[in-house]
């Protein structure tokens, strides 16, 4: 319908906002949408690099995302579910198997918008290994290099999937 393709922002304000390195596979990333509009997924990707990787690894977001709601992707539903009692929005067992040190990209149509880490580092300011790492609240918009200050790393067992 003509009125929903209007409120419907194809470039929008999505930001990542946690990632988890928790116990039993229950790891995942939060996407957030921290503009006023729901934003069309189709284009948009997150990259993987693994272990100091300069190759990336995709997966591809579809749908869409209101305003001031969370995308919670993880590596394994079940695990998810029984750490956290929710089902999460998607799934996949490579990409979001992150160990504290992968980069992570967040791109629309192959820009770049927000970045975890540093490409082609395996350590540094982002490490969460068996933690998580939570974007502070004041926050609302993505950087393309890595912003130390922006984030708080935490013992995993403190992390708050699908919580702002």
């Amino acid at each position: 319908d003509a009125d929903s393709d209007a409120d419907t922002d194809p470039t929008g304000d999505l930001i990542f906002s946690e990632i988890s390195d928790s116990d039993s596979n229950a790891k995942f990333v939060e996407v957030y949408n921290a503009g006023p509009t729901t934003v069309d997924l189709t284009g948009w990707t997150i990259e993987r690099y693994a272990n100091g990787s300069t190759s990336s690894t995709a997966f591809d977001l579809s749908g869409t995302l209101a305003s001031g709601e969370m995308l919670v992707l993880v590596q394994s539903v079940n695990s998810f579910q029984s750490m956290y009692g929710f089902a999460p929005d998607g799934d996949d067992a490579f990409v979001f198997a992150n160990n504290g040190d992968d980069v992570l990209e967040l791109r629309d149509g192959g820009a770049l918008v927000d970045i975890i880490g540093v490409v082609g580092q395996s350590s540094g300011a982002w490490d969460y290994t068996d933690s998580s790492a939570r974007r502070n609240a004041g926050v609302t918009s993505g950087s393309t290099t890595w912003q130390a200050g922006e984030w708080t790393i935490d013992d995993w067992n403190n992390a708050t999937p699908g919580v702002r």
